[in-house]
């Protein structure tokens, strides 16, 4: 029971980290030669692309994590590993896109973003580190990183 506790509290933390709310700040100054308004609208459609691709494949490991017994240590390292192989390559896209975005909010919030996966990758080193590791992607700063790309991007699934 304590693992069904732990994988749903993992997933709801993931869920309520891929992005929330909105904010107000207002875009710094970027050079005339990129058209902001068409970069953003290519990176934000990458970002969604690469967050329902990301949750997709973490919702398919959590309903395996669900199955692991606690006397299986190979099947609870091989779910650590690919939970830390999803987040890590979440994060790896985040930077990427970051890389690609000519509008600081966004760039700023794709950088936070992929900070707060790697912060909940280097969390997991048990299986029961998993529900600790949605916790980190449950924070302030995840929070203030969600709502600086919904600026820009609107709803991130």
């Amino acid at each position: 029971m304590r693992r069904i506790a732990a994988t749903a509290a993992l997933a709801a933390s993931v869920l309520t980290a891929a992005g929330c709310g909105s904010d107000s700040s207002a875009g710094a100054w970027v050079a005339p030669s990129v058209d902001v308004s068409a970069n953003s609208t290519e990176v934000c459609a990458e970002t969604k692309k690469l967050v329902r691709g990301s949750m997709t494949q973490l919702s398919q490991s959590l309903a395996t994590l669900m199955t692991v017994k606690p006397d299986d240590t190979a099947a609870q390292e091989r779910a650590i590993g690919t939970v830390k192989n999803i987040f890590t390559q979440w994060a790896t896209g985040m930077r990427e896109q970051a890389g690609k975005a000519a509008d600081p909010g966004l760039k700023s919030g794709l950088t936070d973003s992929a900070a707060g996966l790697e912060t909940a990758v280097a969390q997991i080193k048990t299986f029961d580190d998993l529900e600790r590791a949605g916790g980190a992607l449950n924070n302030p700063r995840m929070e203030e990183a969600g709502k600086k790309m919904e600026k820009v991007c609107g709803r991130i699934p």
